[in-house]
């Protein structure tokens, strides 16, 4: 059937800080802002995206999201000249759509389906996702942040999905749909075909991320299931209050902008990039504080005022020592 779809994007431009840069349209009535917790949880260790995409499917009893997270240059590919910010630091993004639209059965429409080849271009498998790239060129050059752009509904129906049963390797996967335990499987290609599959078939509210980097991650978000790299086994733990919070929009057992503020802080402290040789620039990265400075530029300054410190040390003891030797002789 043809649902209706609205874009959601989220990300950075060449010189502003993460934010929303696509939204539904306010008149359709349609806020996603409660989302928020779900992507910045989506980009911890962020140096492990290059053509690792991590699929979101997240969902109240309203409206259903999904998207991906994912490298600039797996989206639109590496010869774009917008995937870099001004200190040609890579640029990473999550790029999704919202429904509120019903199937015949109850449950939502179904959104993209997970690749199910092996291998492959990402820029390949994200093809439903590469036009929500325009948003961010809509605000590429923005010295302060703009609203984010009205995105209208459009009505287009995705690829079959296929059910649970006829991807992967045929055996359940019993998504975890209670808001104080964590689901967490490997992170294989068949958990994630069987387990997208699964979380499309879902009428009620649920959550799922696939490819988060490390089960801690999926413990202290608010995605309900998910699959890390760090495990080889199936694993379902509960949370305690002080922990991870649910995130679900109907549990409301924390206000939106606590979840999104306690999301937005582990983003920070843990999408840092590495020394791979996939990010060459040589700037270390991380999200930015509220006030749009670059924790970096704040370290590199500091750096430099140590400098200017030793050197002028070294200086006054060179001065001191000559004159020292001049009042001897």
């Amino acid at each position: 059937m043809n649902a209706l779809w609205s874009p959601v994007v989220y990300g950075r431009t060449l010189d502003v800080d993460f934010r929303f840069l696509a939204l539904p349209d306010e008149s359709e009535g349609s806020d996603v802002r409660w989302s928020e917790p779900y992507i910045l949880a989506s980009m911890k260790v962020a140096e492990q995206l290059p053509e690792q995409p991590r699929w979101l499917l997240t969902q109240t009893s309203e409206q259903r999201l999904v998207g991906v997270t994912c490298m600039a240059r797996d989206l639109v590919g590496r010869d774009d000249q917008q995937i870099r910010d001004a200190h040609s630091r890579p640029l990473y993004l999550f790029v999704g759509y919202l429904t509120t639209t019903r199937a015949a059965d109850g449950g939502f429409a179904a959104g993209p389906a997970y690749p199910t080849g092996e291998g492959g271009a990402p820029q390949q498998a994200l093809a439903a996702f590469a036009p929500l790239y325009q948003y961010v060129r809509d605000h590429w050059d923005e010295q302060i942040p703009q609203p984010p752009s009205q995105g209208a509904a459009s009505a287009f129906t995705f690829a079959e999905a296929g059910s649970a049963s006829a991807v992967g390797d045929g055996a359940e996967r019993a998504l975890n749909t209670a808001p104080e335990w964590r689901a967490c499987w490997p992170d294989g290609a068949r958990e994630r075909q069987a387990l997208w599959a699964a979380a499309q078939g879902q009428a009620g509210v649920v959550s799922l991320c696939l490819g988060l980097a490390r089960q801690r991650d999926a413990l202290d978000s608010p995605f309900l299931n998910a699959t890390v790299a760090d495990i080889t086994e199936p694993t379902r733990q509960i949370v305690t209050e002080s922990g991870a919070q649910s995130g679900a929009a109907d549990a409301g057992a924390q206000s939106h902008d606590d979840a999104r503020d306690d999301a937005r802080d582990d983003a920070r402290a843990g999408a840092r990039w590495g020394a791979s040789s996939d990010f060459s620039s040589g700037s270390s990265w991380s999200h930015t504080d509220d006030g749009g400075h670059d924790r970096h530029s704040h370290e590199n300054q500091g750096f430099m005022a140590l400098v200017i410190i030793a050197a002028a040390v070294a200086a006054l003891k060179l001065l001191s020592n000559w004159w020292s030797s001049r009042n001897d002789g």
